[in-house]
């Protein structure tokens, strides 16, 4: 026995109704937990990007290798969005394998010299890198809603970009990254096809 008369093996007594309260109020923790992150991913699906919803909305087709007459004809064949200037353009397709993965790959030759090349899967983005390039370290860049990294060399300047479904290339040939920059940077949604 100890001093106040009480038995060193004796528990103190909990409180009646106690456990019942720390119960119930763990369970509104972990429902104000589950309506706040539903809230989140509901908000964040309205919140999707331009270039997600165009994907969306169009129905994806067999792509058929060669040259296409226009943006909009080979629209209807991609599941991915596509980004285009605002000037004519011969656009060439083609299905790739990219370490064992089946790809699409679409360049848009534009009359001003300049070409976009999209593949997707977004995966295959290595198929897209032109040779002697060198990333020149920006990284507050964006094109259309998607962060984006500049590219010189030798015989031209490239801005590299990427959705969720496929990875982008935009290359002026003989032109500085300023001038790359300039183009890439001046595109909206109302280039996206």
């Amino acid at each position: 026995m100890t001093a106040k008369g009480k038995t060193a093996k004796e528990r103190p007594r909990v409180r009646p109704g106690y456990v019942a309260r720390a119960a119930a109020a763990l369970l509104v923790l972990f429902l104000c937990a589950v309506i706040y992150f539903s809230g989140v991913l509901m908000d964040r699906d309205e919140e999707s990007s331009p270039l997600e919803a165009e994907a969306a909305e169009a129905a994806p087709a067999s792509l058929k290798p060669g040259l296409y007459e226009s943006v909009a004809a080979l629209r209807t064949a991609v599941d991915f969005p596509l980004i285009a200037l605002d000037e004519g353009c011969v656009v060439q397709a083609d299905n790739v394998d990219w370490q064992g993965l089946s790809a699409r790959l679409v360049t848009l030759r534009f009359t001003s010299g300049i070409e976009i090349t999209a593949v997707s899967p977004a995966e295959a983005a290595p198929l897209l890198k032109r040779g002697g390039m060198t990333l020149a370290g920006n990284t507050d860049l964006k094109v259309v809603t998607m962060d984006a990294s500049l590219a010189m060399g030798p015989g031209g300047a490239c801005l590299y970009f990427s959705s969720g479904q496929a990875a982008y290339c935009l290359y002026g040939p003989g032109m500085t990254g300023e001038q790359v920059l300039h183009v890439g940077l001046g595109l909206t949604s109302r280039n996206v096809y």
